[in-house]
């Protein structure tokens, strides 16, 4: 009997025997004069607005202007630092010390709980290979200069003026210069060996020689006072006499001991035994130092690679083959004006050796043991004299705007736990 309808926002009954209207939908107003409608429409707009500035604040906040540590290595490789396998993957002593202070470093950066600090040190699984991009070591160093990269390997040695730069985690490796030079076994003739030992006389044995003649003269004299008519084999007369007493001081000083003159009186028994002890060493001293003298001309002349560095002065009469910067400010500042040919790699600086092109080559000391031990340089090269000019490695960490890197204390860490 009734039927609702709406009356001003109410349910009203209609009077008995009237039919109900129609239903009308009213005409939805316009959206620019309903304030309610207005709200309506514009709300998904400006909640998406309100997160955007959420998002916005909250990365500037926290992670704007971070990103996972950009690493870089040199190409095309600083063997046993960093170099590629025969299948184009990275490997050598920093990519696998790298691969674990990461994995370190990402256990300690997640116990901080600092956002600002995990943010670098997404987990990668033990397997999975980090990423880094292989670059010339010298645009590795720029970019670790300007920021553009966060992480150099590959051998860096820790030097003042890099200092100056960059920040380096504790050093891995002590290393020094080292001289390389040609392994080839050169024979002599006959008529060079010759000229060898007729050359200029080493001055420990002239010294060794005339201290000999010199003491053997006085003991020839001594010996023939106390011996001359008292000893059938010693002349009493001078001349004959003292020269019976030096054919028996000089028999006895090269240990030979014929035994047709001996010293039959107390006083020449016993200057005979102190000049076993004087005559044996000056007569052993003549002969390493003529030995010696010897082995080196020979080597110095006749055999290039028997440069001997014992003494870093010889490298004055080399051709010396440089290939990284250090090494040329070692020899400018250890042996100046020594005579230097530059090398764009270590490749090149090794080849020139093996062809002549120059005498001797300066590398890392380690990477020399390392290198003239591959299949390329084996029975080639060998490394001479003693390394010189001791410096350390480390791998470097850039400093963005001149500032300390967020990640470095904890990288600082992770190489101490590792270590």
């Amino acid at each position: 009997l009734t039927s609702p309808h709406l009356e001003e926002g109410r349910l009203c009954p209609m009077p008995p025997g009237q039919a109900a209207p129609p239903l009308q939908e009213p005409p939805e107003p316009p959206l620019s004069r309903t304030p309610r409608a207005r709200l309506r429409g514009g709300f998904p707009r400006r909640l998406a607005i309100l997160l955007g500035c959420l998002l916005v604040v909250g990365g500037v906040g926290g992670h704007a202007g971070h990103h996972p540590l950009r690493v870089a290595t040199c190409v095309p490789g600083y063997r046993p630092f960093a170099f590629n396998d025969t299948d184009g993957t990275l490997n050598g002593h920093d990519i696998l010390l790298w691969t674990a202070v990461y994995h370190s470093a990402v256990s300690l950066a997640s116990l901080t709980g600092d956002k600002n600090v995990t943010y670098y040190f997404p987990p990668v699984k033990a397997e999975q290979t980090l990423p880094m991009e292989g670059m010339p070591f010298g645009d590795m160093i720029q970019g670790l200069s300007e920021g553009t990269i966060d992480v150099g390997l590959c051998g860096i040695y820790h030097t003042p003026q890099r200092a100056s730069l960059m920040d380096f985690l504790p050093a891995y490796l002590n290393s020094g210069i080292r001289a390389v030079v040609r392994a080839e076994k050169l024979e002599l003739s006959s008529a060079e060996l010759i000229s060898l030992v007729l050359g200029v006389p080493n001055a420990y044995a002239t010294f060794a020689l005339q201290c000999l003649t010199f003491l053997a003269i006085i003991y020839s004299h001594v010996l023939w006072m106390f011996e001359r008519g008292h000893n059938p084999n010693i002349s009493a007369r001078y001349t004959d006499g003292v020269w019976d007493s030096f054919w028996l001081c000089l028999v006895t000083a090269c240990t030979v001991g014929y035994g047709d003159k001996v010293p039959y009186t107390y006083a020449g028994k016993t200057v005979t035994l102190a000049w076993f002890f004087i005559g044996t060493f000056f007569v052993g001293l003549f002969a390493a130092s003529i030995t010696t003298g010897l082995l080196k001309k020979t080597e110095r002349n006749y055999a290039v690679d028997g440069v001997d560095l014992s003494d870093l002065s010889e490298l004055l009469q080399f051709n010396v083959g440089i290939s990284f910067s250090v090494a040329a400010k070692a020899l400018q500042e250890t042996v100046p004006g020594t005579q230097t040919v530059s090398f764009d790699s270590q490749t090149e600086a090794l080849e020139a050796l093996v062809d002549r092109e120059v005498d001797v080559a300066l590398e890392d000391e380690w990477q020399a043991e390392y290198v003239k031990r591959l299949d390329r340089w084996k029975g080639k090269l060998r490394v001479s004299g003693e390394p010189f000019w001791s410096i350390d490695s480390a791998i470097a960490i850039a400093r963005p705007e001149g500032k300390e890197h967020p990640a470095l204390r904890i990288l600082e860490s992770a190489m101490l736990e590792y270590s």
